[in-house]
């Protein structure tokens, strides 16, 4: 189990490292829909990232 919850832990901060990369992108000026057609991630989403991260 403990192998499996080191896999998890690397997999969530990954996932919050290129959460924080793509708020990074929308701070240097970005606009969602721009972002959204190259990344394949919803408006909604990055819109509800950028909320979190308190931007």
């Amino acid at each position: 189990m403990r192998r499996l919850q080191k896999v998890v832990d690397k997999a969530n901060a990954a996932e919050a490292a290129m959460r924080a990369e793509f708020v990074a992108v929308l701070e240097e000026g970005a606009s969602f829909a721009e972002l959204s057609k190259a990344s394949g991630v919803s408006t909604s989403t990055l819109q509800k990232w950028k909320k979190v991260a308190g931007k």
